[in-house]
């Protein structure tokens, strides 16, 4: 982003003001100044300047725990009459987190989605074998992944002078394990609760005025500010809803790279936890994956990095490389809570239908050659 023709870099201010966000939120600036040593006028100078300048986001993370949900890493290779709209067509399930077609071979999809924590996440499965059945894919894998650790931009590493990324690959410190996933449960949440999560995901420090106006023009969900602020106090805070607070440059132009690691190696997992660009851990037993957001100019350095401090280890590794026009990212799936229940409503026979049903209608919608 292009600075204000006399406006200053947000400068050193920004590595107090950033770990303060993280550990605090954005919504109480005068309670982070206090803690950072800043004054209120100075913190919110500096934050406004990181936002103009360099386009710094602040997201909250849901606890998926709380919300009784796991996350399953999957992925899909497409029938060759699928491949075109395969991608636009697996848009159509309602609980995605992420789909990515792999460049190294354009027939193949993964990502993240969203499951239930209980035996429904287990029925869930049925659904590829649906659209496997139905001559939609060729074949799939599916993995559970229980436990998720989410992590923050080191404020350290940027040049704050610059909004650039400032470390020395050879000198990486020790990162411990920024959040400890809680025990699984029943959703703890109702849907204006839900709602809420999904734009606090988008945007953290958007204002509650802004934030109820949101929630009637998309959901048409009409509540007062007394309202929303007990919803965020009484149901979001106090249940644990909201896992932490995160901030990001901004990453819609990074490669996203995963790393799948199996076996024992505490090592080479502790050596992942180390790189900058960090997003998220998941976890199940001995498996773990790791997602990364590399900006173009470091993806060579990340690869070197990786093969001189994790490949070489006895455990298993596999990577999986997504573009920036290959990929898109979704909020936690809002549409599937059911009200009534009280809980979540995953449909595998309807979810799979809504795919088939979509890529029918774009391979139909392809003009014929005559």
């Amino acid at each position: 982003m292009k600075m204000g023709r006399h406006q200053s870099p947000p400068g050193g201010d920004a590595i107090p003001l950033v770990r303060g966000i993280v550990e605090l939120g954005p919504r109480d600036l005068k309670r982070v100044a206090s803690l950072t040593g800043l004054s209120y006028e100075r913190a919110n100078r500096t934050l406004k300047r990181a936002k103009e300048q360099f386009g710094i986001r602040i997201i909250g993370s849901p606890n998926l725990s709380a919300l009784g949900l796991v996350t399953g890493f999957y992925t899909a290779e497409l029938s060759p009459e699928n491949r075109k709209h395969g991608m636009k067509a697996l848009r159509e399930l309602p609980s995605l987190e992420s789909v990515a077609t792999d460049p190294a071979n354009l027939s193949r999809l993964f990502g993240l989605i969203y499951l239930p924590a209980n035996q429904a996440g287990v029925t869930y499965e049925s659904l590829f074998r649906r659209l496997m059945d139905a001559g939609f894919l060729e074949r799939y894998t599916l993995e559970r992944y229980s436990k998720r650790r989410r992590y923050s931009l080191i404020p350290e590493f940027i040049d704050w002078e610059t909004g650039k990324y400032s470390f020395s690959w050879d000198s990486l410190p020790e990162r411990a394990a920024e959040e400890t996933p809680t025990e699984l449960q029943e959703c703890a949440g109702d849907l204006i609760d839900i709602l809420i999560l999904k734009e606090l995901e988008s945007d953290a420090a958007v204002p509650l005025v802004e934030l109820s106006k949101r929630l009637e023009k998309l959901h048409a969900v009409k509540i007062t500010d007394r309202g929303l602020y007990h919803h965020l106090l009484h149901h979001v805070s106090q249940r644990k809803l909201l896992s932490r607070y995160r901030v990001f440059m901004p990453f819609g132009s990074t490669f996203q790279i995963g790393v799948r690691l199996t076996g024992k190696d505490e090592e080479a997992a502790e050596k992942i936890r180390r790189v900058p660009f960090l997003n998220m851990e998941l976890l199940e037993g001995e498996k773990r994956l790791a997602w990364l957001n590399v900006p173009p100019a470091e993806k060579a350095n990340l690869i070197r990095y990786l093969y001189d401090n994790v490949f070489g280890h006895t455990m298993a590794v596999e990577s999986f490389v997504s573009l920036p026009a290959l990929r898109e990212t979704f909020t936690i799936p809002y549409e599937l809570y059911n009200s009534e229940l009280g809980g979540w409503s995953f449909e595998p026979e309807i979810h799979a239908e809504r795919v088939l049903a979509k890529a029918k209608e774009l391979k139909e919608s392809v003009p014929r050659i005559t």
